[in-house]
């Protein structure tokens, strides 16, 4: 049973996600500054709902890393939907990495960024 369990851990693929802006403006607390009484407040500029991001996936198993990819908003994919998942996903189980996998622990990554 339990080394049922370790095989199965093994071969068990996980990703995670990130969005990261081009540009990350100041929040309100880091841009405050000292204004005299009969000044005006300075404007703080919100980011727009649109702008440039690029988002971050990767892929993992028990031996490290298994895929890493981009997602650059187009057209095509301007939104993270499951068939753009599926498409990301690497298609292995972790049996390729793990076979290339280093003593040293670092393992081999498969780049399908577009």
């Amino acid at each position: 049973m339990a080394k049922a369990m370790k095989d199965v851990l093994k071969e068990l693929v996980t990703g995670d996600e990130m969005w990261a802006y081009y540009q990350d403006p100041l929040t309100k607390r880091q841009s405050m500054q000292w204004v005299k009484k009969k000044d005006s407040r300075p404007t703080k500029v919100r980011r727009s709902r649109s702008a440039k991001k690029t988002m971050y996936i990767i892929f993992f198993n028990s031996a490290g890393v298994v895929s890493t990819s981009r997602l650059f908003p187009t057209k095509k994919h301007s939104t993270m939907t499951s068939e753009f998942y599926v498409e990301t996903s690497p298609q292995e189980t972790g049996t390729d990495a793990q076979a290339q996998a280093r003593e040293d622990g670092t393992s081999w990554v498969k780049n399908t960024s577009r």
